[in-house]
């Protein structure tokens, strides 16, 4: 373009620019793009707060109305033991392997099944005293609602969902103690979501998660061992619907039943391959087993092993959960749903022959 057109053309673009018509429309533009912003973040701020955020904060609500505060954490004398254990092994670099503090059985074998929650709750008795374990506790208890509430809202609605939750969290009170048993209820959650995630959305690579969180869990609590329990429920569950002739009685895909059949089976295995990578090795199991089975294991002498006590009033809400829980079995069982009804009513089995397993 020669000079004399591209000045020209440049005029008749600002000519053009500064038309009246060409201004107001403009004006009218930028107007409706501001009123349009104006209106959305009218409609956010006056939009009420997400139930994901009220579920985190179920459990400071729970703590105070029915606990009486943060200091109801603190009554239980082994938490003080937790700290010392783990001062002990943030000292020695080491996990203890001889009895420290038990004036009977000092210097005997001694299998410390917790020790990795034992040093950070060392640790965090160094940074601020029992502030910080409690602080971690509440932390863990508000994660746990939401990953129980995430996992409600797979299959229901979120409002029915913040009800479950607030429910379950209701029951779970008579146990919140600053103990490391929290972190097998956090993690058994996650266990479970993933398993759920993985069947709704059809992504078996959510499993994959599942062999490294056991490589924590195993550290952490003996608990680890309701982790391979659900796995084993879910492979059976899927072993009995792959049967050919059950499923064709009962319109079941049995070879998409085969399919997670062997995922959970695989995994199962990853899982109890990974319980070796503790400081025991296959000597943490055997003490398990010996706590949970042996006739010379102490707790039968426990009270927390006892059945359910129901004038405490703080089992009320386990009393609303029992028929619901039995009835959520029960018409599981109804719909083929093998792996759901065996965890409902062997979860209310387990919670009313001992009162540790509540909920």
């Amino acid at each position: 373009m020669s000079p004399p057109r591209a000045v020209a053309g440049k005029c008749l673009a600002l000519a053009s620019w500064t038309r009246p018509g060409v201004r107001a429309g403009k004006a009218h533009e930028s107007a409706t793009q501001g009123l349009e912003s104006g209106a959305n973040a009218m409609h956010l701020a006056s939009r009420p707060p997400s139930l994901a955020w009220l579920v985190l904060l179920l459990p400071p609500a729970l703590l105070f109305w029915q606990l009486g505060g943060p200091a109801a954490l603190l009554t239980d004398a082994n938490t003080g033991v937790h700290v010392r254990v783990g001062e002990w092994i943030l000292a020695h670099h080491a996990a203890p392997r001889r009895d420290l503090f038990s004036f009977v059985l000092e210097g005997q074998a001694w299998c410390d099944w917790e020790w990795l929650a034992d040093a950070l709750y060392g640790l965090l008795h160094r940074f601020h005293k029992l502030a910080a374990i409690v602080t971690l506790c509440m932390a863990a208890l508000s994660l746990l609602s939401l990953v129980i509430y995430r996992t409600a809202c797979l299959y229901a609605r979120p409002a029915v969902a913040f009800a479950i939750t607030a429910l379950i969290m209701a029951v779970s009170t008579i146990h919140w103690l600053a103990r490391p048993h929290l972190f097998s209820w956090l993690l058994l959650a996650v266990f479970g979501w993933l398993i759920e995630r993985s069947r709704v959305t059809g992504k078996r690579s959510c499993l994959l998660a599942l062999p490294v969180l056991m490589l924590l869990w195993v550290n952490l609590h003996p608990g680890f061992v309701a982790g391979l329990a659900l796995l084993a429920v879910w492979f059976v569950a899927e072993g009995v619907n792959s049967n050919n002739r059950f499923a064709c009685r009962h319109g079941i895909d049995h070879g998409r039943a085969r399919e997670w059949a062997c995922w959970f089976g695989l995994i199962g295995l990853a899982c109890l391959g990974a319980t070796l990578a503790n400081p025991y090795g296959i000597a943490l199991h055997r003490h398990v087993l010996w706590y949970l089975f042996s006739p010379s294991s102490v707790t039968p002498c426990v009270t927390e092993w006892s059945s359910p006590d129901f004038h405490n009033p703080r089992l009320r809400c386990f009393e609303l959960f029992l028929p619901i829980s039995a009835a959520a079995g029960l018409w599981s069982a109804c719909r083929q749903r093998w792996a759901w009804s065996a965890l409902s009513l062997g979860g209310l089995h387990l919670a009313l022959a001992a009162v540790r397993n509540v909920p």
